[in-house]
């Protein structure tokens, strides 16, 4: 067995997302994340990222052949436990992610609907965040939205925590089992995450300094259930 082949025990998770070549987002920090949690992961870029400290200066998505042809390979070669799904560049990207997440049903999937980087470059066009509501959120188990990406699925400012509550439940029908939402860009509650899953919800909140950030708020949530059906 070589170094990159999971063994009987771990599972196998799959990260779709932009490459940030920095390792400071995208799919090689999910993998990072995978590692630390036991699972051995394995990734399709949707898009290069030329992303550093100071900020992303420019992207160029994948070819949308080869595209599918990775994730055509994934779904041969590993039995997926998980799928996390990052930055997708653009519409035709998002139409080959729902045609993949149709034939693995029953796999847990979590979609953050990245939309840009923080100095305001853009990983997705206007078109392709339309389809990614409209194509994949029927088939996700959970989303992950920050405050500023809810504001742009809603059209309606957050402003607290009020208003992420109501957030959430909204973002809830519009088709995924469940709502994560991070303040990390909310007036007044940075450091609150709040979940929302069918009817029930939960509030958690971090410190306001040192390392209790919005990661550690959303660790106080309740643990995660493994399939949709497990959702209470």
């Amino acid at each position: 067995m070589n170094s990159t082949t999971p063994t009987m025990s771990m599972k196998t998770v799959l990260t779709i997302g932009g490459h940030d070549l920095s390792n400071g987002a995208g799919i090689t920090k999910d993998l990072e994340v995978f590692a630390v949690q036991g699972c051995h992961g394995i990734s399709v870029p949707t898009s290069l990222v030329v992303q550093g400290p100071g900020g992303a200066r420019s992207i160029a998505p994948v070819p949308e052949r080869l595209f599918a042809e990775m994730l055509r390979r994934a779904a041969e070669d590993f039995n997926l436990s998980g799928i996390k799904i990052g930055a997708l560049a653009d519409a035709g990207h998002v139409e080959i992610v729902a045609e993949f997440l149709a034939a693995e049903k029953g796999v847990p999937v979590v979609l953050d609907p990245v939309a840009a980087t923080k100095n305001g470059l853009k990983l997705v066009t206007d078109d392709g965040f339309k389809a990614v509501v409209g194509r994949l959120f029927p088939l996700i188990t959970c989303v992950t939205p920050n405050t500023d990406e809810a504001r742009l699925l809603l059209g309606t400012e957050i402003d607290g925590v009020s208003a992420m509550e109501r957030a959430a439940r909204s973002i809830t029908g519009m088709g995924p089992h469940s709502v994560v939402l991070k303040g990390a860009t909310c007036p007044g509650s940075p450091w609150t995450c709040f979940l929302t899953a069918r009817m029930r919800s939960y509030t958690a909140r971090g410190g306001s300094s040192g390392r209790s950030t919005v990661p550690g708020a959303c660790s106080r949530l309740p643990s995660w259930p493994s399939s949709p059906a497990d959702i209470p």
